[in-house]
Formats: C-alpha cells, structure tokens, sequence
C-alpha cells in the first residue's frame, strides 16, 4: 500500500506524548539547530499541524514526519502533541512515508531521500550505492559545514541521472574516468564535472581514446578546468555542457591530427 494510502485508511488522530517519540536516524535528516529555534520563536499549535507516527510492534513510538516540530515543542514542555498514529507499520514504509511527507509537501534535500530510498530497498538507489562503492568511493549524506569528505559524493541526483541513461554502464565508465584521472577526488566529484564527463563522452565515443583522455586529464589541474567551463557557462552554455567543452578543448590541446573539435554548444 503506497504512503498516502497508508496515512489516509490505516492512520487514526490521537494526541500522543511527546517525550516518548522517538526519531529513527536511519532514514531522517540530521535535525537543524537554527531551524528548531526559529519553530520555537514562532510556535503556533495550529500552524504546527500533525505529527506522523508509527507505533512499532514492540510499542515504541517513531516520528516518520515532523521531526523539527517535534524537537521543538520538547524544548517548548509541551507535553502532548496531535498525531496521525499507524501502527505495526515496519521501518521500510515508515521511510517510504518520510519520503511521501517530505516530496510532496516540502522541498526535501536530495541527500535525505536518496538516504531514505536506500531504507526503503528501493532498486536503482541500491545499484548506484553500490558501484559508487566499487570505485572506493561513497555518498556522503550529512555534508558537514560544506565540506565533502576525502572520496564521498553529494551529486545523488546526477549520479542517478547518468545510471538510468543505460542501467549502470556508463555510470561505471563515468566514474572510471573520474577516480583515474585525479585519484584525490575533490572537486572532480561535482555534479556538474560527472554530467560533463557524460556528455564528452556520449558526443565522442569512437572518437576518442579513454586512456589518452585519462593521461591528458590526469595532468590536468580540475580546477583550471572548472574555470574554463566557468568561462563557457557565462557564455550561455549548460554547467555540464560547457564542462564537456572544456574537456574536449583539453583534450585536444597539443594534437595536430584527430581533434575531436568541438560539437558542444
């Protein structure tokens, strides 16, 4: 039964107490210190709405949605909360319900879906966790004061956009591409640089050479890179399109015969 249904025919209204729901971190989001103070500084009990939440088959209390509002009216005393109650529901649809709750009233973070996807067993997540891993790489959920961590990933949404384009083996070739020619990873990582490998390749293949392209790039300073797509992107290219530009220009640097010349727009 899809996450509407389940809050629409299974759910009943029932004022639960706060201090015994608990958050499952499994597939929610790291809770935000300034957006909690803010609920806090501006709490209103209609504006609050509903909390959503399981009571497991052990009768502990889980919130699938709401977790903010829930921080705060502890901070608050508040002692009750009204809640749609399911019950006996097992974690993979508590996530699928934090996905429904989160897609389709909020604008959630790509990051905590594709994390609650992966709860969820859905089949596309799981393959893209797993050859992302395959190339010692891994997708980091909880970004850290902006930083990304030595070989981790953010670009879920692009990394899911080049596995649909064949279920998996261009995403393999893609990111072979990347972790060879500049194994520190870094700024290699970004969606934009992954799109643009994609997009070179794709206008390319037969054209070019994956290990003269690995040598050339491997010698090649990402982020001088990244400024000359910066340069093509100002000068109305697409971010990944004026990447795969900036490759090709690269690659050609110093060849007299067989330039790939541009086709990239």
């Amino acid at each position: 039964m899809i996450a509407s249904k389940i809050l629409e025919e299974q759910a009943t209204t029932e004022w639960l107490p706060i201090n015994s729901i608990q958050i499952d971190m499994t597939y929610q989001r790291p809770l935000s210190p300034p957006k909690i103070k803010a609920i806090v500084a501006h709490f209103n009990v209609v504006a609050a709405g509903t909390l959503a939440v399981n009571v497991r088959a052990d009768g502990s209390m889980f919130a699938m949605d709401g977790q903010h509002r829930l921080a705060a009216m502890k901070k608050l005393g508040i002692m009750l909360a009204e809640c749609k109650v399911c019950r006996g529901l097992p974690i993979e649809q508590e996530a699928e319900i934090y996905i429904y709750c989160n897609t389709i009233r909020k604008a959630p973070d790509s990051l905590d879906v594709f994390r609650a996807r992966l709860v969820t067993g859905d089949p596309v997540a799981i393959a893209i966790t797993t050859i992302v891993e395959k190339f010692g790489l891994s997708i980091q959920f909880h970004p850290s004061g902006g930083t990304r961590l030595a070989h981790s990933l953010w670009a879920v949404t692009a990394l899911e956009e080049i596995y649909k384009r064949d279920e998996g083996k261009l995403l393999e070739h893609v990111l072979t591409m990347v972790v060879r020619s500049w194994p520190d990873g870094g700024n290699a990582l970004e969606a934009k640089v992954l799109l643009g490998i994609m997009q070179f390749h794709l206008r390319y293949q037969g054209k070019y050479s994956r290990e003269e392209f690995i040598d050339k790039m491997h010698h090649t300073d990402i982020n001088s890179l990244r400024r000359r797509a910066q340069y093509h992107a100002e000068n109305g290219g697409h971010a990944s399109n004026a990447f795969a530009k900036a490759l090709q220009e690269a690659y050609d640097k110093g060849r007299r015969i067989r330039r790939l010349e541009s086709t990239v727009k």
